[in-house]
């Protein structure tokens, strides 16, 4: 999937999840789903942060889970002055 991608959860075809970004930082993984930055354990609707990696996102509800990834292409690295 591209960083444009649009995935909807098992069992949920009403709330679709778009990942905007995926932001590395001295605490870990955050990502941008759905316009709020989250980190892994925080709640997005019924949907908890399992995991995040340099190129996905878990989620999981009790319908199961989610997968939403980042095509390496769009992966930019910023390295601060």
């Amino acid at each position: 999937m591209s960083l444009d991608n649009l995935d909807t959860a098992p069992g949920n075809q009403e709330y679709p999840v778009k990942l905007q970004l995926i932001l590395k930082n001295a605490d870990g993984y955050k990502a941008m789903l759905n316009g709020q930055m989250l980190k892994v354990g925080d709640m997005l609707a019924a949907y908890k942060v399992l995991s995040i990696t340099a190129d996905k996102v878990v989620l999981v509800s009790e319908n199961g889970q989610m997968q939403l990834t980042i095509n390496n292409n769009s992966i930019k690295t910023y390295e601060p002055e």
